[in-house]
């Protein structure tokens, strides 16, 4: 038996030449490479965006890929923010605030984030305090892709994925 990795194999469809057993070895091991490269693929991703986290680094540098963490909009604690219509005038606080109701089924309470952030910058501290305190935790998204200007790796490039043949 030889050991190939899929491009030297030579022609694109090697497997209409592949014996059944060869074929379902080459489907078992790619299929575990690929458990392994996302397995490999997570870990180093979560460690990427801790160190960025750490840095409190919103994107790096690098020449050839585009790599970014991209927070969701915050979410908030209604039963939190429901004081600010002690701070607030009335008018402003119902542009922001949606009591709950019911369309097909019951919809829950909720606060407008555009208009929230308008009335922290209309009325400062004591509205972002409470803000801030109604904050929920949410955790970034890492985006790594290729710049457009960059040439795109090959699939040998990226994988050897190898394959035995007699």
């Amino acid at each position: 038996m030889t050991t190939q990795t899929y491009s030297q194999m030579g022609a694109t469809n090697w497997y209409a030449t592949a014996t059944d057993a060869e074929l379902a070895d080459f489907i078992a091991m790619t299929k575990n490479a690929i458990a392994r490269f996302q397995e490999d693929q997570g870990r180093a991703e979560q460690a990427l965006t801790q160190r960025l986290q750490e840095r409190g680094a919103l994107e790096l540098a690098h020449p050839t890929l585009e790599v970014k963490l991209l927070y969701p909009s915050p979410t908030y604690d209604v039963p939190t923010l429901l004081i600010l219509a002690e701070i607030v005038p009335p008018e402003d606080y119902a542009k922001a605030y949606q009591p709950a109701w019911v369309k097909a089924v019951p919809q829950a309470a909720r606060f407008d984030g555009r208009v929230l952030n308008t009335l922290a910058r209309k009325y400062g501290t004591p509205v972002t305090a409470i803000l801030e305190q109604a904050k929920l935790p949410s955790s970034p998204r890492l985006v790594v892709k290729v710049k457009e200007e960059a040439p795109h790796a090959s699939v040998d490039q990226e994988a050897d994925i190898r394959h035995t043949r007699p």
